[in-house]
């Protein structure tokens, strides 16, 4: 099997929360009928990106860094937060950048994408 690349710009792009997003001319209905197993505080609560022109819900990626869910994550996985699948042979991965000031910080208004 060939080594999987991870395709990213490095370009930190801002976390957006749902009341937001039609700052962005998202319809927030169709939007929350897509999401209606979250309970309302959820929702209104969410963080979401833009990545390609498409839109992201934070809690719909999986932690790569979790030992119960995840526990054996592949090596090329291990320097991201976050994935999700996008069909069987590629999907999205994301990380928080670090603080400019501080490398041990992270900057959580912000995710770094990737594509794999």
């Amino acid at each position: 099997m060939d080594e999987i690349k991870v395709h990213t710009n490095n370009v930190p792009r801002d976390i957006i929360y749902t009341a937001e997003l039609v700052l962005y001319k998202f319809n927030l209905e169709n939007i929350k009928s897509d999401y209606d197993w979250m309970a309302e505080e959820e929702f209104d609560t969410a963080e979401w990106f833009i990545h390609k022109g498409e839109l992201y819900c934070l809690s719909d990626f999986m932690a790569i860094h979790n030992e119960f869910y995840n526990p054996n994550p592949p090596e090329w996985m291990m320097s991201w937060d976050g994935y999700l699948s996008l069909g069987f042979i590629g999907g999205l991965v994301i990380k928080y950048p670090r603080m400019d000031y501080d490398e041990n910080e992270y900057d959580t208004e912000r995710i770094i994408v990737g594509w794999y």
